[in-house]
């Protein structure tokens, strides 16, 4: 798409946005992010090497292209919602379509329009996505009933705004925070049967390694090289993080051990062996 822009408008992709949106709407704050210009205040971005922060791999912009590539402030992206809500972006009809769940072809309803995902908190509407590259992941909410807009942008990756944008949402709409159960207890020969590794499917056939272990009685969840995570037993072989109670781990036990998994957070399901 956006070597079709460049090719209608005669263009640079990054010099059409500048034009005919970051412009008009006021968006001072916000630029195509290739690495030669000097930006002010322009973030690092950090990744995660167990327990430790490094630098993010170096990853140039032309690559992302117009599928991100861009640096923005969260005062920006509210003033750009506010502004593809209003109708300065898109017409109303473009937007409808935009903020109404799709179907695919089979007939299975999915929580995404064209290019937004549409959900609820509680009985709140919500329009939201989520972003991310090298070093930073983002996380962009607005509730149209009630004019609240929830923006976070970090700088570590991996971590998890979108939990942290929902807490936020909370607290203005009056709600209680959602926090981990309290769990149940389980013996030694309990815990022993879901220890193991597993190979976690994902999108496209890719695959990561999931280690499930416990520590002095505790049980914990690993993906890979990142930070171990706290599981808490809530019954009938279901965990969830104790940092993130949305997202569930549910086991398929035979016999004496678990055979194999289901990872559930909203709007996705994985599967693991």
């Amino acid at each position: 798409l956006g070597m079709i822009i460049e090719r209608a408008s005669a263009k640079p992709y990054a010099t059409y946005l500048e034009d005919e949106l970051y412009k008009p709407l006021g968006l001072s704050q916000t630029y195509y992010c290739s690495q030669k210009p000097i930006i002010k205040h322009r973030a690092q971005g950090y990744a995660r090497d167990g327990r430790q922060l490094v630098n993010a791999e170096f990853l140039s912009m032309t690559q992302p292209f117009s599928a991100g590539a861009l640096c923005s402030t969260v005062g920006d992206l509210v003033a750009w919602q506010r502004a593809l809500a209003g109708g300065r972006v898109v017409r109303a009809a473009s937007y409808a379509a935009m903020t109404t769940p799709e179907s695919l072809a089979d007939g299975k309803p999915i929580t995404y329009g064209y290019g937004l995902g549409v959900s609820t908190l509680e009985k709140h509407r919500k329009v939201s996505h989520g972003g991310g590259i090298n070093g930073f992941i983002t996380d962009l909410a607005y509730y149209p009933d009630d004019t609240l807009h929830v923006v976070v942008l970090a700088n570590t990756a991996p971590s998890n705004p979108g939990r942290l944008a929902d807490q936020i949402a909370r607290v203005a709409l009056g709600m209680p925070l959602k926090v981990a159960p309290a769990g149940v207890t389980l013996a030694g020969a309990e815990r022993a049967r879901y220890v193991g590794q597993y190979q976690l499917a994902g999108p496209g056939g890719q695959t990561r390694r999931l280690r499930i272990f416990e520590q002095d009685a505790v049980m914990f969840g690993q993906i890979g090289s990142a930070a171990p995570r706290r599981l808490v037993a809530i019954g009938n072989h279901a965990f969830v993080l104790q940092d993130d109670p949305d997202v569930r781990i549910t086991f398929a036990v035979s016999g004496e051990r678990a055979t194999k998994l289901t990872m559930s957070q909203p709007g996705q399901t994985l599967e693991a062996t």
